[in-house]
């Protein structure tokens, strides 16, 4: 969720809980306060492993709780600014993102270079961008390449230009970790962590680990150079 949806969330609570017009609650105002941080709570503690699509009918709660923001603001002079201001950046944000919106992730976590510290699999990476890490790399002569999803690399490269990394996904890899030449690279989010693999091979990316991408394209294919 972006900032500013957060911030009318979170004032939205606030607004509730101190009800500063002393609006009248009834008993039923609680069949739309409560369900999201209900649902939100008791989703985070199941051993299902669906990421953020689990709490996501959380969200339309949530949403009701901003508009407690959204009708303050509204009711005063001095609150107008500052809603069009929230939807602006929302505007700008998502009009930024565009159509990489799977892979937004807040500035004040490090944005999307830092969002496998945090999630993987489906949140981020759907083989989404293979098509946006070569155009990133055109002027580049040779980028090796390791990619979850199934496009093909012949779609976006030029004769000789892209190398595929192996992939450890059976149990007669040549090695157990995989060490770099020197050059350029582009690795799908999904396979940095190794959490696909068979035991043995969960570290096959590490060299990567440490290192700081030189971008991200696409939202989901890290882009490096090995000296």
């Amino acid at each position: 969720m972006a900032f500013p949806s957060l911030l009318l969330v979170f004032g939205g609570a606030v607004i509730l809980i101190l009800n500063p017009g002393r609006v009248p609650r009834k008993f039923a105002d609680l069949f739309w306060i409560l369900p999201g941080f209900l649902y939100f709570g008791l989703a985070s503690f199941s051993s299902l492993h669906l990421g953020v699509r689990l709490v996501m009918p959380a969200w339309a709660f949530f949403f009701l709780i901003a508009g407690a923001s959204i009708q303050w603001l509204l009711r005063r002079t001095s609150g107008r600014p500052i809603l069009a201001s929230a939807f602006a950046s929302l505007f700008l944000i998502s009009a930024a993102w565009f159509p990489w919106g799977l892979t937004f992730f807040n500035p004040f976590v490090g944005g999307t270079p830092q969002a496998l510290r945090y999630l993987a699999d489906s949140n981020v990476d759907w083989g989404q961008s293979l098509g946006p890490a070569i155009r990133y790399a055109h002027r580049i002569p040779l980028i090796r390449v390791a990619y979850f999803g199934f496009d093909k690399l012949d779609r976006y490269c030029k004769p000789g230009q892209c190398i595929n990394v192996p992939i450890p996904w059976g149990q007669d890899a040549p090695v157990e970790r995989y060490i770099p030449e020197p050059g350029w690279y582009a690795v799908s989010a999904n396979l940095l962590p190794g959490h696909y693999f068979l035991p043995k091979y969960r570290d096959y990316f590490i060299e990567f680990h440490s290192r700081k991408p030189i971008a991200v394209a696409g939202g989901s294919m890290f882009i490096y150079h090995i000296d």
